[in-house]
């Protein structure tokens, strides 16, 4: 089986207040599987169980119903495979291990959600950016 090369596309989202919840979109240009997803951002936040920064990526399918997470990642340190975000470093985002969640149908909508958690005060990001990596066509042999 041949594979596609893989293809990126890269949401800018600038300074993040964490705090406020913010959510950005990426809209599939084509049926795909997502190979990874990391967050580029000039902010450091350390690994820690109580200021905690949290990214999210869902499918929201093509009518803002879906509910299948694609991906996610979290500094808390109580939580297994947490990592601190390093300035200027791609923090690797934890995809699905449900390889249906990460299939994504051309015109599905995916939302990204930046979120603080515990006493969070430094959960925020500036020169946020998310990078989605995915190849065109789905199913084994793609992943």
């Amino acid at each position: 089986m041949s594979q596609t090369a893989v293809q990126q596309a890269t949401i800018y989202m600038g300074t993040v207040d964490a705090s406020a919840t913010p959510l950005a979109f990426w809209r599939a240009p084509c049926q795909c599987l997502i190979e990874s997803i990391h967050l580029l951002t000039s902010s450091a936040i350390a690994a820690d169980a109580a200021n905690i920064h949290t990214s999210t990526v869902t499918n929201r399918g093509v009518a803002a119903a879906g509910s299948d997470v694609v991906a996610t990642q979290t500094t808390d340190s109580d939580v297994a495979g947490s990592a601190a975000i390093v300035a200027k470093t791609p923090w690797a985002l934890v995809m699905s291990s449900t390889l249906a969640n990460r299939e994504v149908a051309a015109g599905e909508v995916l939302e990204i959600a930046p979120t603080e958690g515990g006493t969070a005060t430094s959960g925020d990001l500036a020169n946020a950016s998310y990078v989605i990596n995915y190849r065109v066509g789905t199913g084994v042999g793609y992943a």
